[in-house]
């Protein structure tokens, strides 16, 4: 027994099967265009985080640069106080009258700090502003934690100077070099 179509039918199903093609067209279209814009949106976030990444590049290499200054600056012990800053005002033509060590005292976790004080009689403001320029830029980690200026009664340019000055150690790198 066979099945009879009506022209009617016939016709629906021609449509159909000429429609059915473009209308898969048109899905398999919208749907590669959904897929292509997700992509993109992928893309154009990996292409935001890698301008991000490339504008962080000198920071980066800035901070980094800093954090090997100081490990140089604190790769090496400073020497001895009394005799690098005696050194350092006979340079600059200072009087030391006299100069004394403090106890060494630990600071956090990693880090000691030697303290000296030394006074400095009938130092001119040149010579002083000198010294202090000497002691900051040294290749040491030094700093100047105390500095108490007393004119000199009458004379022109002359002080009587204290200064304190800290140096800092850092702990670990004796501690490494120690370990083989």
């Amino acid at each position: 027994m066979a099945v009879t179509i009506s022209d009617r039918e016939k016709r629906t199903l021609r449509i159909l099967l000429f429609a059915l093609p473009g209308v898969l067209l048109i899905v398999g279209l919208v749907v590669s265009q959904i897929i292509v814009t997700k992509r993109r949106a992928e893309v154009d976030a990996l292409v935001d985080v890698i301008a991000t990444v490339d504008e962080a590049r000198p920071k980066v290499a800035e901070a980094k640069s800093r954090k090997q200054q100081l490990t140089h600056r604190y790769g090496s012990r400073a020497p001895s106080l009394s005799s690098y800053l005696d050194q350092e005002a006979r340079a600059e033509k200072l009087d030391v009258a006299d100069h004394a060590d403090r106890a060494e005292a630990k600071v956090g976790k990693r880090f000691s700090e030697r303290h000296h004080v030394m006074h400095v009689r009938k130092a001119g403001m040149r010579g002083v502003a000198l010294f202090l320029e000497r002691i900051a830029k040294s290749s040491y980690p030094l700093s100047v934690s105390r500095l108490l200026v007393r004119k000199r009664g009458s004379e022109p340019d002359a002080y009587d100077v204290e200064f304190g000055v800290s140096a800092y150690d850092r702990n670990d790198i004796a501690d490494k070099k120690d370990k083989p």
